[in-house]
């Protein structure tokens, strides 16, 4: 159900959704006809159904040893599968890696991102304001929450 790829036209394929581009991109973000996914400080996690079907992707970045932030972009058709397939990946995370840590970095703007963190288990860590970067021209900070492996 969760595999690493090394396929950068579907990540990018992925992330350049419209809907969801328009979630993730702040105001200093290419515009999407220029916007280009590659290799990077990231490992990308697709996320398939039982049946085959695409459900999203996963984006971690380490930032310390066992510890690593990691962002949830889920296809159109399967964003009734966010919670559950969040919720595995959160799983999976701890059986496959060394990760002791996950943070999320939800921008204040993004009220799906954060029920979708709550309803994972993410709790809230702290907010950081950045009244240098904007979205449709407004400031906005970043909420980050937190889920610590269970011992």
């Amino acid at each position: 159900q969760f595999q690493i790829t090394g396929d950068y036209g579907l990540v990018e394929l992925i992330l350049s959704n419209p809907r969801a581009y328009k979630l993730m991109a702040n105001d200093e973000a290419p515009p999407l006809s220029e916007f280009r996914a590659g290799p990077g400080t990231y490992t990308p996690v697709i996320c398939r159904s039982e049946d085959g079907m695409l459900v999203g992707l996963f984006l971690l970045v380490k930032q310390e040893p066992e510890v690593a932030q990691v962002h949830f972009c889920f296809v159109p058709g399967a964003r009734w599968k966010m919670i559950p397939a969040g919720k595995e990946f959160i799983d999976w995370v701890w059986r496959e890696t060394e990760t002791r840590m996950l943070l999320g970095a939800c921008p204040s703007y993004n009220r799906v991102a954060h029920r979708v963190a709550k309803a994972c288990g993410f709790k809230l860590g702290w907010t950081e304001n950045r009244p240098w970067q904007l979205k449709d021209g407004k400031p906005f900070s970043l909420i980050v929450t937190a889920i610590r492996r269970p011992d």
